[in-house]
């Protein structure tokens, strides 16, 4: 009987470390249950809270960020308003450690691992600038990103940010600039 306990025990806690690392899962199709291109009303319904749009609707704005909650974490959901005039999701951004891919790319990831593990990928590596509305702009020399594109259709990517080349943020979103390649 202890046997049978025991083995029940055992495949409980299995399955329940696989669905909660599913939902930390980063990939080209969101984080988690949060996946690109979903809808307000259906973030509203898996969130359980109202959203209220501030510029979207009421301006001629057409990409809004709302600060959420997603298991516990803060995270940044860029909604962005559709030809259809819905609100939907073009971008995900964390800065948690507990959100990886499935590679176990994450927050303080260094960036020669990023460009090792992806080698066979397209990856666009960007330094970031200094004070880039200024007049003195520069490039900096402790920040950059780098865009792993999705090679099967361009149409997403996964954009580290990097601090002193340790991953700082990590975000998924729409790519228009590889949209003309198709």
């Amino acid at each position: 009987m202890k046997k049978i306990f025991l083995v029940l025990l055992l495949v409980t806690m299995m399955t329940s470390t696989k669905a909660q690392n599913k939902d930390q899962v980063v990939s080209f199709e969101g984080i988690g249950a949060l996946k690109m291109g979903m809808s307000k009303a259906e973030l509203e319904k898996l969130l359980s809270i109202k959203i209220v749009l501030k510029h979207i609707y009421v301006d001629e704005v057409y990409v809004e960020d709302i600060p959420v909650k997603y298991m516990g974490v803060d995270m940044v959901i860029s909604l962005f308003r559709s030809e259809d005039k819905i609100a939907i999701i073009d971008g995900i951004s964390t800065t948690s450690p507990l959100f990886k891919t499935v590679d176990g790319i994450g927050i303080g990831t260094d960036q020669l691992t990023i460009i090792n593990k992806y080698e066979n990928q397209l990856l666009i590596i960007q330094p970031e600038y200094e004070n880039p509305e200024g007049p003195d702009v520069k490039l900096s020399k402790t920040n950059s990103t780098i865009t792993l594109a999705d090679i099967d259709n361009y149409h997403s990517g996964i954009v580290f940010s990097l601090v002193n080349k340790k991953v700082v943020a990590i975000k998924v979103t729409l790519t228009p600039e590889f949209r003309d390649r198709e």
